[in-house]
């Protein structure tokens, strides 16, 4: 090349000019080839880009975080030697201020779900106070920073595949601390816990207890003492005619610690966005049947009342 040479001007702008299809590029490498962009400068781009409040693509920038941050050990291209490691968590734990200053700009009414890209970002900071092993309660952080770190890890259990045979589950080691503590404190054998369940099977448990401790009651099951649920009967579908009753006690609890979190909390979390399959949100979604009846009927209570504020209460 001579030297000196430029390209021609109509040239050079094409080659300048950002292509459109770039970020749907980036989703399909995220989805296919994910261990692609893990590098620290993928990681710096879209962290800098999600801290650009006019920027117009921020669900799928901080979408594509959230699936970065929650891939696997498995998926790495070398085991053990993870480049996440090098990336500066800094800016992520920072989108917790980015939350605080949206619901502090834009209060919700109750029952209204803050936007998309929000939700993201409190997940995101959420996931960085996982990786970083940060207590969001040491640190003085908002209430729903601390749920959303026990909702992450309790969602993956509850969603985990069955384990191969041999394979065990270390429920010390995927469950907040918090939640075995409250319940060791009522007395419940944890390791219980490490016996695989499937969605369906507490879908099951739930479909039981509601039937026999929550049918007229005012209270509902939230409140109900999991030791008051009786014996199942023999011909009780599985896995509640094999399980022991202390075995179901202690998953009925659980399911009732995660609802009363998400009753709380359930504007920060619950999009409903099944496109964003790796986002919190939609991992609820799947969990949507191991949500209680009258969790369900509060969430839709406050939603009618964001519409329709003039509603009378005959209405």
């Amino acid at each position: 090349v001579a030297e000196g040479w430029l390209p021609p001007a109509g040239e050079s702008q094409a080659l300048e000019t950002p292509l459109s299809l770039g970020w749907r590029l980036l989703q399909l490498l995220c989805e296919h080839r994910p261990a692609e962009l893990l590098t620290r400068q993928t990681f710096l781009t879209l962290s800098r880009y999600v801290h650009t409040s006019s920027a117009p693509q921020l669900v799928i920038a901080a979408s594509l975080l959230v699936r970065l941050l929650k891939l696997p050990p498995s998926a790495l291209p070398e085991p053990g030697n993870d480049p996440r490691d090098a990336w500066p968590m800094e800016r992520m734990l920072a989108l917790s201020g980015v939350v605080e200053a949206h619901k502090r700009q834009q209060p919700t009414l109750p029952g209204e779900l803050l936007p998309l890209h929000i939700q993201l970002f409190a997940e995101l900071s959420a996931l960085a106070h996982l990786r970083t092993a940060m207590e969001p309660s040491v640190l003085d952080a908002p209430a729903w920073l601390c749920a959303l770190t026990e909702l992450v890890p309790v969602v993956r259990f509850l969603l985990r595949e069955r384990p191969k045979e041999g394979e065990t589950v270390d429920v010390v080691a995927e469950l907040p601390q918090r939640w075995l503590g409250q319940l060791e404190s009522l007395r419940f054998d944890v390791l219980l816990l490490q016996e695989p369940w499937t969605v369906q099977m507490h879908e099951s448990l739930l479909t039981f207890a509601v039937m026999k401790l929550g049918g007229s009651k005012r209270e509902g099951l939230l409140s109900a003492s999991p030791r008051s649920l009786p014996p199942h009967a023999a011909h009780t579908p599985p896995p509640l005619c094999t399980a022991s009753a202390a075995a179901v006690q202690v998953r009925l609890a659980l399911l009732q610690e995660l609802n009363r979190l998400l009753l709380a909390h359930v504007h920060v979390v619950f999009s409903g966005c099944m496109d964003l399959r790796h986002s919190l949100g939609a991992d609820l979604a799947r969990l949507r049947t191991l949500l209680l009846p009258e969790v369900k009927q509060a969430v839709w209570r406050a939603a009618l009342d964001a519409v329709s504020p003039t509603r009378t209460p005959e209405e």
